[in-house]
Formats: C-alpha cells, structure tokens, sequence
C-alpha cells in the first residue's frame, strides 16, 4: 500500500484536495439546522392511583366484594405511552403550526404531511429510567424555542386530562358496584321478609 501511494501520490493528492473543496463547498451553501431539547419525568401509568388501590386492595371487606376486577390491576406500558405522545393525535395542532409558519414563509409546500414534520421530532426514553428526552431539530431557528414551549405545554395538558380521565373512570365504577351491592341487598332483604312470613318470623325494618 505504501508503494501504490508513492506510485500515485499525485493522484491521490488532487483527489484528496478536490474532496476537501467540494466538503467546504458543501458545508458553506447547504441549509443550516438548529436543535433544541428539553426532559419530562413520565409517571408510570398508574401511579397516581397506586396508593388509592394498594389501600383498597389491603381491605379484606372491599377485596372480598371487588374480587379481582380489571380497575384494580391495570398494568400500563412505557413504550405504548411514549408512541401516543408521538403521535398525531396529541401533536396536530403544533404540526399546524409548524405548517402555517412554513408555508407563509415560502419553505414548504402546502402539501406537507404531519409524517414528515414527525421526522424533526426525536422523542426517547433515557435508558433505565422514566425521563423523556425529547428533542426538535428544525432549518428555522426561530421555530425551535416556540416549538418546544408548545411540546412542554401539550404534554402537561395531556397528563392533566389522562388523570381526569383515569379519577373519572374510578368515581364510574365505584358507582355502579354501589348500583350493584344496592340491588343485591334489596333483593336479599325481600327473601328474608318473604322467608320471615312463610315462617311466622318477625324481621326489623332498619
């Protein structure tokens, strides 16, 4: 190898040198990006309710009538969280956004898709841990700081309303096991009335 680079120095050299014009020629015209990043901490799915349902759970009297129902041992998943926050459904209207900006501007055409706006966003779990490293990369700076204030706010937003949603779900149930154990103890009280007429028994109203 030594000798063929002897042998061909010349060669090799304006090579080489044409090489490192046209890299420089590259990196001075080509299109700048501009990348900002910022952390969350995820809950795991159901931590916010883990101490209500652990108390619950540990109640011999409330587990012996719930038995083992599917409110009380929903099992979230990480991965599936972090896929809806990357997707449409939560990030539209910052897409929008991006989009009207762009297109006013002249850098895109209208018929932009949210799946190529989506390859701008690098949105992942830190390894070993439940933070969200999530970051924005983008030719126009000054989308990058609005961008990523609109991220933080829609994903506090979607946290908010999931807890609502999810105290929502538990006031519904506990409704209707109230509905359910109200039935059930109406009915038991009219078998012990008709059992107490059949057999000459008195029974106490209260």
């Amino acid at each position: 190898l030594f000798l063929v680079f002897i042998k061909y120095k010349k060669i090799i050299s304006y090579f080489s040198f044409f090489g490192f014009l046209i890299a420089c020629f590259i990196a001075l015209f080509s299109e700048r990006s501009w990348k900002g990043e910022f952390q969350i901490v995820l809950n795991k799915p159901n931590q916010e309710t883990s101490s209500l349902i652990g108390s619950l759970q540990n109640n011999p009297m409330v587990s012996a009538l719930l038995g083992n129902n599917s409110f009380l041992n929903m099992e979230g998943d990480l991965n599936t969280e972090i896929e809806i926050l990357k997707s449409s459904s939560v990030l539209l209207d910052i897409f929008n956004y991006v989009k009207e900006k762009k297109y006013t501007n002249n850098k895109i055409d209208n018929d932009f898709k949210f799946k190529d706006w989506k390859k701008s966003l690098d949105i992942k779990l830190l390894k070993g841990t439940t933070i969200l490293d999530i970051a924005y990369v983008d030719s126009d700076k000054s989308l990058i700081k609005d961008v990523l204030e609109k991220l933080s706010i829609k994903y506090q937003t979607y946290a908010g309303q999931k807890r609502i949603k999810k105290i929502n779900l538990g006031i519904r149930y506990f409704e209707e096991q109230i509905k359910i154990y109200n039935e059930k103890s109406l009915n038991s009280f009219n078998n012990a009335q008709q059992f107490a007429i059949e057999n000459d028994l008195m029974i106490l109203n209260n």
